[in-house]
């Protein structure tokens, strides 16, 4: 894709992949993308959207609010914290004629990825946001996180007094992009009509 993307614009770039395996691995590698003087920016994904930010110079608005990064630009040996989610997810809406306002959510997960849907769904005035998770406190802190930004929406925690006959569903969990992911946090969605 990226390849494609810099043929189009007649871009001398590349795009690479790589592994990190662990946090102190991500730790040395930010390290060295500071002192590049090659690189103008990288790519990061789940599970160190939100680790990754404290080896950070600065973090746009967006970033900021959601504490959760994707990607990174470089900028006088700067390091620059950017949230696209927002904005892939907002063209999305856009490109699909979705409209988002009142309507009811349910968030499957509750990392970076949700962080930005959600953030999303609440600048679109949405009605109810509920978020499924198995890590219970980190979809509390989310819950805290963006309390002072709720106007017209609600965000909650799923629980057994979910009332809504029509949902939309949004996967923000590696379920559905890997094997052998552990599926069983699905069988607490309700009944109920659903968008996927």
């Amino acid at each position: 894709l990226f390849s494609y993307i810099f043929k189009k614009l007649n871009l001398n770039a590349r795009y690479n992949k790589i592994l990190i395996e662990n946090e102190q691995k991500l730790l040395d590698y930010v390290h060295d993308i500071k002192i590049n003087k090659t690189l103008l920016g990288i790519n990061i994904t789940m599970p160190y959207k939100e680790t990754v930010i404290p080896y950070l110079d600065l973090l746009t608005k967006e970033a900021a609010i959601t504490k959760a990064v994707n990607c990174i630009s470089i900028k006088n040996q700067n390091l620059i914290g950017h949230n696209t989610d927002i904005d892939g997810f907002k063209q999305f809406l856009i490109h699909h004629n979705i409209n988002i306002k009142s309507n009811d959510y349910i968030i499957i997960g509750s990392g970076g990825s949700a962080r930005a849907i959600i953030w999303t769904l609440i600048n679109y005035d949405a009605g109810n946001i509920y978020i499924l998770s198995r890590n219970k406190q980190t979809a509390k802190t989310l819950i805290d996180n963006f309390k002072p930004y709720l106007n017209k929406s609600t965000l909650q925690l799923l629980n057994n007094s979910f009332n809504s006959k029509f949902c939309n569903i949004i996967n923000c969990t590696p379920i559905g992009m890997a094997q052998n992911i552990d599926t069983s946090i699905l069988e607490s969605l309700p009944d109920c009509y659903y968008n996927i």
